[in-house]
């Protein structure tokens, strides 16, 4: 869990260009374009669409459409496509760049690892006694409210 956390080694990333397209066939053409290494910006203006967006070195969950997140980690470096974004919109995508991930050898990292848990064990017995502790102090005030029902009518 600690390397989904970032915690240890670190996640894939990719930046990405996204230009937003009015129809299928304006983000083909925009895709084109950006196959022959024009610049973004150039290719929105061309198209006399908004300016593009670049999302630099995120993870699946730094793109907002998951349609788009999910074409451009399927796709290679320095590829280019046209998408149905997942509310009706077609976005051109290019991926500009691609940081593997890079995961901890076990054996490098075993000691770290059992200092942790070593650490972590008088915690958790800490916690748990807290909160068995806390719950049984709860029923109790329960119980001393349930005896004395004057106090807490029952409304009709």
């Amino acid at each position: 869990y600690k390397v989904s956390l970032g915690e240890l080694g670190s996640a894939e990333t990719r930046s990405v260009i996204q230009i937003t397209a009015g129809d299928e066939e304006t983000a083909k053409k925009a895709v084109e374009r950006l196959n022959n290494d024009e610049e973004p910006a150039a290719v929105s203006a061309l198209l006399d669409l908004i300016e593009p967006i670049s999302h630099e070195n995120v993870r699946p969950e730094g793109i907002l459409d998951p349609e788009t997140s999910k074409a451009a980690f399927e796709m290679d470096d320095g590829a280019a496509r046209a998408i149905l974004g997942s509310l009706g919109n077609w976005y051109a995508i290019k991926v500009t760049n691609v940081t593997e991930a890079e995961k901890p050898n076990l054996e490098d990292i075993r000691p770290e690892l059992k200092a942790s848990c070593s650490t972590a064990r008088p915690k958790i017995k800490s916690l748990t006694l807290y909160l068995t502790l806390k719950m049984r102090l709860q029923k109790v005030e329960l119980w001393k409210k349930l005896q004395k029902p004057e106090m807490y009518p029952i409304p009709a």
